[in-house]
């Protein structure tokens, strides 16, 4: 996916994300030759957003599969895993193992292995069958100012009820990494419990590498882990505990009901692929208008009686982030106000149509052509952004009658 909207901060989180892509050839390329590459489905999403196939299949990888519970059939003569250190996991693999040993095996933990699962192939037979190492994809970057560990969602449970700390541990690990970066974090606060477990946790980890450190007769280049950052002020951390209301909110920003009702997975939304496709080379005039109008009157009309729109079946992934500049305009806004403002934007991207009917003279026609290429890619982003205000009508009763009430007394205020 295109990356471009990174790196526009001083902070520059485009690091992270070639710090993590960078750990992607170094083992891909431990195995020689042709290979496949098998993922836990639950990090398909974030290696999305780090990397793409080419870089793959530029390091060998043939095809790509997903670790499940299924027979697993596969021409390659070496196998990658890359899955998170889970049970079940475990057993799938010695399930494959065993089914064909004549396969060369390799399993790369994320964030790292555990003790439970090299103890789990050992009493199955299978741990000297296999290369075993660790891939730190700890930090997955969405935005400028959006960064996520991506942790299983079971993370709440394995805290709360099974008092099980590791997700603590992997959060201090790579707020440490983090450090590594940007410079030691000169203040840190928090909220809550589990918020201080995790403070304490990552100033112990800071006084152990000091100690390495002093010690330490290696001539590498010493990291950020001695020095205060000059781009981070303070490190804020807050347990979910102290606010467990918010997450069952219904959000009524143009994203947020993209979220409720299509659903946002890793920044993509899957729409019909006839709408992601390229548009219409030069649209007559008072289309893109039209079409804009259209959403504008669906979204007022969505207080009174929802029309419900039939999507079909076959599916492309969009992408939604800041590298989309009237998703930038939009993301943030209340839907009340979504559709006036498509309107708007219709109607300047069709007055820039209608100059090409002044362009008389050679320079104008030039200057016209060189901004024809910016005037379809707004008018093909107009349309997915009305196509997805259409979807809106598919929006569940439990989230209407919220939706209704909302929009009822923002009348009443007027």
């Amino acid at each position: 996916m295109s990356s471009t909207h990174l790196g526009l901060t001083h902070l520059n989180i485009a690091n992270l994300r070639d710090l993590a892509r960078k750990g992607l050839p170094e083992f891909l390329d431990s195995v020689r030759g042709k290979k496949g590459l098998v993922l836990d489905p639950l990090l398909t999403g974030p290696l999305s957003l780090i990397t793409d196939f080419t870089l793959l299949k530029d390091h060998g990888v043939e095809k790509i599969y997903h670790l499940t519970g299924d027979r697993f059939e596969t021409e390659c003569k070496d196998i990658i895993y890359v899955c998170r250190p889970k049970l079940k996991y475990m057993k799938y693999i010695t399930e494959h193992i065993k089914a064909n040993d004549k396969i060369g095996y390799s399993i790369y933990f994320v964030p790292r292995r555990t003790m439970v699962c090299e103890r789990v192939l050992e009493d199955e037979g299978v741990l000297g069958d296999i290369t075993i190492g660790d891939y730190a994809m700890d930090w997955i970057p969405f935005e400028d100012d959006l960064i996520s560990m991506e942790l299983d969602t079971g993370t709440w449970k394995e805290l709360y009820l099974d008092g099980d700390l590791t997700s603590l541990y992997y959060a201090a690990r790579s707020l440490m990494r983090l450090q590594s970066i940007y410079g030691l974090f000169p203040r840190i606060v928090g909220k809550g419990d589990c918020a201080k477990q995790l403070a304490d946790m990552l100033l112990r980890m800071r006084r152990e590498q000091a100690v390495v450190d002093d010690t330490s007769t290696s001539t590498s280049p010493p990291s950020f882990l001695n020095t205060l950052s000059s781009h981070i002020d303070q490190l804020v951390i807050i347990d979910r505990a102290a606010d467990l209301v918010t997450p069952l909110c219904t959000q009524l920003t143009y994203e947020g009901l993209i979220d409720e009702v299509i659903g946002i997975k890793h920044s993509f939304v899957e729409l019909d692929s006839s709408l992601v496709g390229p548009g219409p080379s030069a649209p007559s005039a008072g289309a893109a208008a039209a079409a804009a109008s259209t959403a504008a009157a669906a979204a007022a009309s969505t207080a009174a009686t929802p029309v419900p729109v039939v999507m079909p079946q076959k599916k492309k992934k969009q992408v939604l982030n800041s590298s989309d500049k009237l998703f930038v305009q939009l993301r943030d806004l209340n839907f009340a106000v979504v559709g006036g403002l498509l309107n708007k934007i219709a109607k300047k991207i069709n007055e820039n149509y209608e100059e090409r009917h002044q362009a008389k003279t050679v320079a104008q026609i030039r200057d016209f052509v060189g901004k024809l290429t910016d005037l379809q890619q707004e008018h093909q982003s107009l349309r997915i952004r009305s196509c997805f205000l259409s979807s809106l009508f598919l929006i569940p009763p439990s989230l209407r009658c919220t939706l209704l009430i909302f929009v009822y007394m923002r009348r009443r205020a007027r």
